[in-house]
């Protein structure tokens, strides 16, 4: 990791590993599809070139070189608190990186607890202005009653003929990790409960993957194991196909339970990868099993 931007990829690929007793020779390449989830968190306003921080140039060339590599099968979320943390954006309340975001082609972003900083009505500001939802399903506004109005619970987006289920999940912690005035409005729900009890409405939509978009935070020790709140929910929820992480400004990429986790570390210093292969011609599809690689110095994987 010489450059900065060398060190802006953190590939975390999902292997073809076909059922015992099925060799991948045997496999029609007409029945598999690629999609490729390209990750951002904890962005923080850092736009412009400063130190390790490679600024916004940098990594919106890494996120765009990466998506030409499968376009029309490719995703580009947003894991949180991507507007405070600079004169350069905190100035206009965040309205650079919303920009620079649009002109990337983000497809979707979560509620992270810095979000919340400034009122919900700058937060409704950014949000119009954004070409992309805003989501977070384990927001719960008191006084309506009901998940908070000015996001979304989750979006569907559609790649290559498969319905790809962003679910988005805020941290608990928002309720004393962001301005205690803003947030006394809203209860965080516990995540895992949230998406249990959304399954059966995304069934009822014919969902192919669900990807769980969040500002839970994870660490990775030197063995490779993944903990904190995104494994717990990992653990607890099988029917997701990967989670994206946040919030505790790590460089993640590994498996719970057999689903893969990623985080980006900060401040544009990486670009998370996941690469799911979806395998077609099935009563009802499935996800093949999934193998992790983790690399950080911005070579593609063989």
């Amino acid at each position: 990791m010489k450059s900065a931007c060398r060190s802006m990829i953190v590939l975390l690929l999902l292997l073809l590993a076909l059922p015992v007793g099925l060799g991948a020779a045997e496999e029609s390449a007409a029945d598999l599809v690629g999609i490729q989830v390209l990750t951002v968190n904890d962005f923080h306003g850092a736009l412009t070139e400063n130190g390790k921080n490679p600024g916004a140039a940098k990594m919106a060339r890494v996120i765009l070189a990466a998506k030409s590599k499968n376009p029309g099968g490719t995703l580009i979320l947003s894991a949180g608190d991507m507007f405070q943390g600079t004169p350069d954006s905190n100035l206009l309340g965040g309205k650079p990186v919303v920009a620079v975001m649009n002109a990337v082609g983000f497809d979707a972003m979560v509620l992270g607890n810095h979000e919340f900083d400034w009122g919900i009505g700058v937060l409704k500001e950014r949000i119009g202005e954004s070409a992309f939802p805003y989501l977070a399903a384990n927001v719960f506004d008191k006084a309506a009653n009901r998940t908070a109005a000015f996001v979304k619970p989750y979006s569907i987006l559609e790649r290559c003929g498969l319905r790809i289920a962003v679910i988005g999940l805020a941290t608990p912690e928002t309720a004393y990790k962001s301005s205690a005035k803003v947030v006394a409005a809203f209860v965080f729900l516990d995540p895992a409960a949230t998406v249990h009890n959304l399954l059966p409405e995304l069934a009822a939509q014919q969902v192919d993957i669900i990807i769980a978009l969040t500002h839970l935070a994870s660490y990775q020790d030197s063995d490779g194991v993944i903990t904190d709140d995104a494994a717990v929910l990992a653990a607890g929820e099988p029917a997701l196909s990967a989670i994206v992480s946040g919030h505790s400004h790590q460089l993640v990429a590994g498996k719970v339970a057999g689903i893969p986790i990623v985080q980006a570390e900060y401040s544009g210093r990486a670009v998370g990868e996941i690469d799911l292969i979806y395998k077609k011609k099935q009563p009802s599809g499935y996800l093949l099993h999934r193998q992790c690689d983790k690399r950080g110095d911005g070579r593609s994987a063989a």
